[in-house]
């Protein structure tokens, strides 16, 4: 487990209430949660299905489940690969509102996350396109820099999307939560002082549409509420889980 502060923007603030889903070195990798290809729920008008104002909804699941769907917003995290990593190296942490109906989590929900740019809308031999570049790569000895879970014949020569590719076409022009450097030969270098990632940039002339999509989808481990020795707001958020009868975990932490 990690011994990094994780945020939720900035950081914790006391008397609030996070999500909490934590990495350990025994457990399942984290790249096998990932959903490949994404996902993208829409309503019965064929429109694409989006939380609600505060970016996390309840969604029903199998049986009597129901999952925490959570919307990543791009101007924290420009691309999906700014948010796995991060998490992959500190844990994920997601507060959440005070009136969110805990009596509905279970110890079997999940939560799901669904960024806005998680598939690009491709045409033509987009696809295949894609493969090659990246086997020109490998031919250049310049490695993957991330590898889907999946057996590779799934994707080779396949019409099928693959997650991976997301680390390939990371925007070079866009500025967002990381300062991003271009290296030699299209590598790219993202981060912040507490994480770096490397990715790859798209050709110049490859410039996808991207619609939202689900790519993620763990267990959740614990609620956390703050400590607040100030004003005491974590007394009232006790209060409403213990009211809730939240079976999920749930402990008071200091930051």
């Amino acid at each position: 487990m990690t011994t990094v502060k994780r945020g939720c923007g900035d950081s914790r603030t006391e008397g609030d209430m996070y999500i909490v889903e934590e990495m350990s070195s025994h457990g399942t990798p984290l790249k096998y949660f990932l959903i490949d290809p994404p996902i993208t729920p829409r309503n019965s008008d064929g429109s694409i299905f989006r939380p609600g104002a505060q970016g996390m909804m309840l969604i029903p699941g199998e049986g009597d489940t129901y999952n925490l769907l959570d919307w990543i917003g791009e101007g924290f995290y420009p691309t999906i690969p700014d948010f796995y990593m991060e998490g992959a190296a500190f844990g994920f942490s997601r507060k959440i509102q005070r009136n969110f109906d805990f009596s509905k989590l279970t110890v079997n929900s999940t939560h799901m996350f669904m960024h806005p740019r998680a598939i690009p809308v491709l045409v033509d031999n987009d696809l295949d396109y894609l493969f090659e570049e990246e086997k020109k790569m490998l031919d250049m000895s310049m490695p993957i820099p991330f590898k889907c879970p999946r057996p590779e014949d799934q994707h080779v020569d396949s019409e099928q999307y693959c997650i991976r590719l997301n680390w390939q076409l990371i925007d070079k022009y866009k500025v967002g939560r990381y300062e991003k450097q271009i290296l030699p030969k299209n590598l790219k270098k993202g981060g912040e002082p507490s994480m770096v990632y490397n990715g790859w940039t798209p050709p110049v002339d490859f410039d996808p549409i991207w619609i939202p999509g689900v790519f993620m989808q763990l267990p959740i481990h614990a609620i956390e509420v703050i400590a607040d020795p100030h004003d005491h707001r974590d007394l009232e958020a006790i209060e409403i889980l213990q009211d809730s009868h939240v079976q999920i975990p749930w402990r008071v932490v200091n930051e």
